[in-house]
């Protein structure tokens, strides 16, 4: 049953052309980069927050 589904996906991705498999690729790597931007942009919102706090209680 494994071997059929193997078999399955060679197929598929052999009808499909290399210059869709490489947009499909870059796509993947454009929303990677995404949300790698969002997830830092959240970390530096949460150290300003924290740093303000600090201050704050400092004064």
């Amino acid at each position: 049953m494994a071997a059929l589904g193997q078999c399955f996906c060679i197929r598929i991705l052999e009808s499909i052309d290399p210059i869709t498999i490489i947009l499909l690729l870059q796509v993947l790597g454009l929303i990677y980069v995404a949300f790698a931007f969002r997830r830092i942009a959240r970390n530096q919102t949460e150290l300003a927050q924290y740093l303000k706090n600090k201050l704050d209680k400092q004064k």
